[in-house]
């Protein structure tokens, strides 16, 4: 398929708006789950983060903002973030081995939650 047609499909199921020619370029503001944690971040603030950008792609733009964009939030957190936003990264393939991360969380869990014991555990595992 031909670029001209992909535009021509694209326009067609978001509006004659979204895409401009001449060059070709995106008209309409782009929202993203990975735009809004980098914004937050950049900012020195936590916000949620699901996982790793399109974890499979090799593509070298997308796997240098995958690994920016990562390095950038495990800094805000491991700066002052809260258990809450610790535990929610430490789920994902980034953090689940992370030390630092483990250790910052059990730094931040409250002695009487349940989850400490099994943050803990995996903690010993890591060495």
């Amino acid at each position: 398929m031909t670029v001209r047609a992909e535009i021509h499909r694209l326009r067609g199921q978001s509006g004659p708006d979204a895409v401009r020619a001449r060059p070709y370029r995106l008209g309409a503001e782009v929202d993203a789950d990975f735009l809004r944690a980098r914004n937050a971040a950049r900012r020195g603030e936590v916000a949620e983060f699901a996982g790793p950008l399109l974890p499979e792609s090799e593509s070298p733009a997308v796997r240098e903002e995958r690994e920016s964009l990562t390095a950038l939030v495990r800094h805000v957190l491991l700066a002052g973030g809260g258990a809450e936003a610790l535990w929610s990264y430490g789920d994902t393939s980034c953090g689940v081995d992370d030390v630092e991360i483990m250790d910052a969380l059990l730094d931040a869990l409250a002695r009487d939650d349940p989850r400490r014991s099994l943050v803990r555990t995996h903690r010993a595992r890591l060495g």
